[in-house]
């Protein structure tokens, strides 16, 4: 069993508050999770307006399939347009 984890350090730029934060996270957890099929969740900067840190996690057998569903998902978060990457995070464990 592999499992493909990723953790992805965004800014919200255009955020004015933590129920604007909020709004815009759920949209990408929320597209993200029913069109990847991977488990997301804010995993740091819950207090913090204007950056947040979401991780997510897939799992299966192969590492190749696994890799190219973790980018795949990077990059259609990109695309959404609503919260810029500054670092991102990725791993694959045999576990």
């Amino acid at each position: 069993m592999i499992v493909g984890i990723c953790k992805l350090e965004l800014f919200l730029p255009e955020t004015h508050s933590l129920k604007e934060k909020r709004q815009i996270l759920r949209k990408i957890i929320g597209r993200t999770s029913e069109k990847f099929g991977v488990n997301v969740a804010e995993v740091d900067h819950q207090d913090l307006w204007q950056r947040a840190a979401l991780g997510f996690a897939v799992v299966g057998s192969d590492g190749g399939v696994l890799s190219s569903l973790l980018d795949r998902t990077i990059r259609a978060i990109e695309e959404m347009d609503l919260a810029r990457i500054t670092d991102r995070t990725t791993d694959l464990v045999d576990f």
